[in-house]
């Protein structure tokens, strides 16, 4: 088994990361930011983490289609599909959030595109549809309250959507008139009222942490955490200096981690995924499908990584310990670490 992509240093608020064939070699970072990448190492691109925290439309927009890459053209999606909210919709005048609020279809995919956007922020249900205060990333109940959308751009005659479960499948880009619009039952929001995006009301939960960034270590890395490490962990999840698919990056793009998955077999990695983000062990089929997924390619732990990261059920295993799951991210990216701490070739622990 060869890994390709892996991080090689991070600076403050950003994140660069690159590829080769084979065993990670670091790169070190100079006191002025200036990352030395070693020869044969490509720079695959530079993220901003900032970037992923600002609350505006155009960035609620980037992550919605960055989900593309997850959820193409086409993909078949129907009411066997869902996703589920945990302490995070409130019903239009109420005060107390629903504790398990499924949707299932058309429903769940706008939520998962929601998710991807916003976090965890709340999300509120708004009977009085108004045009105008319509924004990106808004979940429209359509067509008499039998069909919900996200929206994805809008202008004064129209807007364009995402939806799940149009003729059974994904579809991105359909228009959609303004009088469609208006007509609609109702819409979900997670901004507040001065347009800027929620931010989750949830007091985190320090025990669920805790045991969330155990059981990386454990499932992950295969050993107890030590207490610097287990404390500088769960002190950036409850800060939310990081999210829950952020710090399973850290672990999973560590040199302990990548030096330790060459010795596994396909199906002995597909399971510790399976026990990372889904608290279970593979089932047969599950199993099957991603052995087969990673079965001729270098880029097995970005592959995997990614399918299970922005699973349904990682975002409600988050949502249990009072994390947010956040937004998707590009492998192997959106740690943010500090010259104190990046990852270095000296570094073999988390």
């Amino acid at each position: 088994m060869k890994m390709k992509k892996i991080v090689a240093a991070a600076l403050s608020a950003a994140v660069i990361s690159v590829a080769q064939t084979g065993l990670p070699v670091f790169a070190d970072v100079s006191a002025n930011g200036i990352a030395q990448i070693a020869e044969g190492y490509e720079v695959r691109s530079v993220f901003s983490f900032d970037q992923l925290h600002t609350s505006d439309q155009s960035a609620a927009y980037d992550r919605i289609m960055a989900m593309q890459a997850s959820y193409p053209e086409g993909t078949p999606w129907s009411n066997n599909d869902s996703h589920v909210w945990s302490d995070i919709y409130y019903s239009e005048g109420s005060s107390t959030a629903c504790n398990g609020y499924v949707g299932y279809g058309c429903v769940g995919f706008a939520m998962i595109l929601s998710d991807a956007a916003f976090g965890n922020a709340p999300a509120r249900e708004i009977r009085q549809v108004n045009y105008d205060a319509i924004r990106v990333g808004d979940i429209v109940r359509v067509n008499c309250d039998t069909h919900s959308v996200i929206i994805l751009t809008k202008d004064a005659d129209s807007v364009t959507v995402a939806e799940g479960n149009y003729n059974h499948s994904v579809h991105w880009g359909r228009r959609i008139s303004r009088s469609a619009i208006e007509a609609a039952s109702y819409y979900v929001t997670r901004y507040d009222d001065t347009g800027a995006a929620e931010t989750a009301s949830n007091t985190p939960d320090a025990a669920g942490i805790e045991t969330f960034v155990r059981s990386l270590y454990s499932d992950c890395l295969g050993r107890d955490p030590d207490p610097a490490g287990l404390q500088d962990w769960c002190s950036r999840l409850a800060s939310g200096q990081i999210t829950g698919k952020q710090c399973a990056l850290g672990f999973f793009f560590s040199p302990e981690f990548l030096n330790k998955a060459p010795q596994l077999s396909d199906a002995e990695l597909v399971d510790i995924y399976y026990r990372v983000f889904l608290n279970r062990s593979a089932d047969p089929a599950g199993q099957s499908y991603w052995m087969s997924m990673i079965a001729n390619t270098t880029d097995d732990i970005s592959i995997l990584f990614t399918g299970f990261a922005d699973s349904a059920e990682f975002a409600g295993k988050c949502s249990s310990y009072g994390i947010a799951a956040g937004a998707h991210v590009d492998t192997p990216s959106a740690v943010r670490l500090t010259p104190a701490d990046y990852i270095s070739e000296t570094t073999d622990r988390v």
